[in-house]
């Protein structure tokens, strides 16, 4: 009681320390006061309870022994700031606990009236953080999910992309043996084939690597256009898209550069093509038509718009659209992922925004990214 005593009369609590202790040992937070040379001079029950020490213990302890070694030179930084500064707030930390375990926690430190003394507020935030990772690793699972169901699309969309080519190839080289066996082959014929064909090859080699790079994952920003994303999809899914008798329009009036993940956007918008593909065929219709455009939203900001004329989406559900396992496919065969998935990578993860509204014809999303 001692050393809890002469705290009080070092902060000239004389007329209100019984409210002074009251709050110190009631508040749900860890609090303790330290010296300059971040000796604990005094720890409320909170913390005691959060770090496993008496408070006894705690009292022949500094502050930079409870902190985590590869924190302690952040701490004294820290420390330094709060001497001049007289607060500093939201700082993160790891302790050590008398078990050896870790904590996180979050830290507000405010210098006191004499000028030597600090108080600290320790807030716990270990469970905080381990189920903001558990959602980190379930959207992360979602987003393989997401992306395995895309693959088993992909494939279709190969023998689509391919088999045009494929038979152009099959058709020069039948030329070719034809020519030869009614002996009009000549060399100028023979090269003007295989220059054609080498065309062909190098299309189908190119059209390799938009997939290969489609599924890339890249952990850093790219400079990039949003004309270049718009084309890279489109040379996966267009061929695709166009054999079911469906329409394409491109309207680019915005190509700034932009600085994001060129992979993941490319994901979101193959995603906005199959759903509008999937609802033009469900309903039927008769001229199906996907408009893709681009425009310059403000001078920070270029937005791409995907709409179609399948009728749009009904307003009893179009709050729900981008709901995780929301789906709206008549054959019940999605998995309600991909829309919740565009949302989480354009928001989170690109810094943008994704949103649906309806128009006289059909849906219409709309994607807002920051200029570089």
């Amino acid at each position: 009681m001692k050393n809890k005593n002469s705290i009080f009369n070092i902060f000239k609590f004389t007329k209100s320390s019984n409210l002074f202790e009251t709050i110190f040992e009631t508040v749900t937070d860890g609090l303790i006061i330290i010296d300059n040379k971040s000796k604990i001079l005094l720890a409320n029950k909170a913390f005691e309870k959060m770090i496993g020490y008496t408070k006894q213990e705690l009292y022949a302890k500094t502050c930079l022994e409870l902190t985590l070694q590869s924190s302690t030179t952040k701490s004294k930084e820290i420390l330094e700031i709060v001497r001049t500064r007289g607060y500093y707030g939201g700082y993160k930390k790891q302790y050590i606990t008398k078990n050896n375990s870790i904590i996180d926690t979050k830290n507000e430190l405010t210098l006191m009236e004499d000028k030597k003394t600090i108080l600290v507020s320790i807030k716990d935030i270990t469970l905080e953080n381990k189920f903001k990772n558990e959602i980190e690793v379930q959207r992360q699972q979602l987003i393989q999910q997401s992306r395995f169901v895309q693959m088993g699309e992909m494939i279709a969309m190969i023998a689509h992309q391919w088999r045009q080519p494929l038979n152009t190839i099959s058709v020069s080289t039948s030329k070719l043996l034809f020519k030869n066996m009614t002996k009009k082959l000549n060399s100028n014929i023979i090269e003007k084939e295989l220059k054609y064909i080498d065309v062909i090859i190098q299309h189908l080699s190119n059209t390799i690597n938009d997939f290969r790079n489609f599924f890339k994952s890249s952990k850093e920003k790219e400079n990039t256009t949003i004309k270049h994303i718009i084309e890279s999809t489109l040379n996966i899914i267009q061929a695709s898209i166009e054999n079911k008798g469906i329409m394409i329009n491109v309207n680019i009036t915005c190509d700034h550069l932009i600085h994001t993940y060129p992979s993941e956007i490319k994901q979101v918008l193959l995603n906005l093509l199959k759903n509008a593909e999937d609802a033009l065929l469900d309903n039927q219709i008769e001229t199906p038509i996907i408009n893709i455009e681009s425009h310059i939203v403000d001078k920070n900001r270029c937005s791409i718009v995907i709409k179609d004329n399948a009728g749009g989406v009904s307003s009893d559900i179009i709050n729900q659209i981008f709901d995780p396992y929301f789906s709206t496919k008549k054959n019940k065969d999605g998995t309600g992922l991909g829309l919740y998935m565009s949302k989480i990578i354009i928001e989170e993860h690109c810094g943008g925004t994704l949103n649906i509204n309806n128009d006289k014809n059909g849906a219409v999303f709309k994607i807002e990214l920051a200029n570089n």
